[in-house]
């Protein structure tokens, strides 16, 4: 005689891009004028909206249970710190850095800063932006709207 133990329902409503959490969404409010692709379309445009103002308005977000984005400004401790300049090497053979003149030496990265005990190896892991916002963030330096 063997005893099956009920399997817990894993799958999450949490995704807002699938199908099914279009369906529920139909269910639940009734609402029949929004379409799939306006439905899936909000988590992405939410998210920049959140970048943004991190950006701009020296936010930081909140994400429950997980931790806080915020922009970071930092002075490199060392000369040695930061990105060597590939192309002074092979004119010159000798390492070089670049010194981020346009931003007076500092560099500027979004960092997570996590918390709780739901996800303790979350330290490992660096956070990175998208092509997209790294581009939009080099540009509101190079503007110097940032603060």
């Amino acid at each position: 005689m063997t005893i099956e133990k009920e399997r817990k329902n894993i799958s999450s409503d949490i995704n807002y891009s699938t199908q099914k959490a279009y369906k529920q969404f139909l269910k639940e409010t009734g609402r029949e004028d929004i379409t799939y692709e306006m439905f899936s379309g909000v988590p992405p445009k939410v998210h920049a909206k959140m970048i943004q103002k991190i950006f701009t308005q020296s936010y930081y977000i909140r994400i429950p249970k997980l931790g806080v984005l915020k922009l970071l400004k930092i002075k490199p401790v060392t000369n040695s710190s930061g990105r060597v300049d590939w192309d002074y090497f092979k004119k010159t053979g000798t390492i070089a850095y670049h010194r981020n003149t346009h931003t007076k030496g500092y560099m500027y990265k979004v960092h997570l800063y996590t918390y709780g005990k739901k996800y303790p190896m979350l330290t490992c892991f660096h956070f990175k932006l998208s092509r997209d916002f790294s581009k939009q963030l080099a540009q509101l330096i190079f503007k110097n709207k940032i603060k």
